[in-house]
């Protein structure tokens, strides 16, 4: 069957049309307007971005401050560092930490450290010493632990710009008293030192991370146990005394929710 040739007029006519348009390039306008729309997109998703950022950031906050407001405590720290020379190669250091818990009201720990340490040239040292400390956690009884300690410091002062970069490695036995079992634990301090331009005052800045090695019944499982951080103002009160205001925040990770602590902390350092 043959059609009529006028039967194929109209196809003709809309498919010539729309190759005309399809192979009509865009004028001025059409380019303005076409820049402009980007433009309005790149707004639009610009401030869907913002707005989706700030509400993630405040729901962010918000959850973080629901989650440590039901594991978290307010506390004081107040420590006391002195160290001695004995020979030329010898220094003996005696540490005290005193702990204000449950919001600075009670001491929730007390610990008394003495350390002899050996020289190994001008940048490490090496020892060993003994550390007692009294307990009295809220969700547990009152105890008192004694600990064996080996301890590694290396110091690499950073030029020209003064600054003091060290790092402190301490293994402890540790035991507690009327309760079986011995925990072994790796700490490890590292510890940045920023002299400003009075050279009297400088910013100190903090991390020690606590594993244990051997986990015990009162210790917990082996694994992560605790990281402390910290940031403060190193000011000379003489040439042998310096006194470290700060800022501390103590993580303990436990099963659930990890219990966190914000203190105003104190470090007092004596050189003899």
């Amino acid at each position: 069957m043959v059609l009529p040739r006028k039967a194929f007029y109209p196809a003709k006519r809309v498919l010539t049309f729309r190759l005309t348009s399809i192979n009509r390039g865009p004028s001025r306008a059409d380019d303005n307007l076409s820049q402009k729309g980007v433009r309005a997109m790149n707004i639009s998703h610009s401030r869907s971005s913002f707005r989706f950022a700030c509400t993630a950031v405040l729901l962010l906050q918000s959850a973080t401050c629901f989650a440590q407001a039901r594991r978290s405590d307010q506390q004081v720290w107040t420590s006391l560092s002195s160290t001695a020379p004995v020979g030329s190669l010898f220094e003996v250091r005696a540490d005290g930490l005193v702990v204000l818990s449950d919001g600075a009201s009670r001491a929730g720990r007390e610990l008394f450290r003495l350390m002899l340490l050996r020289k190994l040239g001008k940048r490490v040292k090496l020892g060993a010493g003994y550390v007692w400390t009294h307990v009295d956690p809220t969700s547990s009884q009152a105890a008192d632990e004694h600990r064996a300690v080996q301890e590694l410091d290396i110091i690499l002062p950073l030029r020209p710009a003064g600054w003091t970069f060290s790092i402190r490695s301490q293994l402890e036995e540790r035991r507690r008293e009327n309760i079986q079992g011995m925990s072994l634990r790796l700490r490890q301090r590292t510890l940045l030192d920023l002299p400003l331009k009075k050279r009297r005052v400088g910013v100190r800045v903090w991390n020690e991370y606590f594993h244990e090695l051997r986990g015990t019944s009162w210790s917990g499982p082996a694994g992560p146990s605790v990281m402390l951080n910290f940031i403060g103002l190193r000011v000379a009160a003489s040439d042998r005394v310096h006194l470290t205001p700060g800022y501390l925040n103590e993580i303990r990770f436990e099963e659930g929710r990890n219990r966190v602590s914000h203190a105003a902390a104190l470090f007092v350092d004596v050189a003899f």
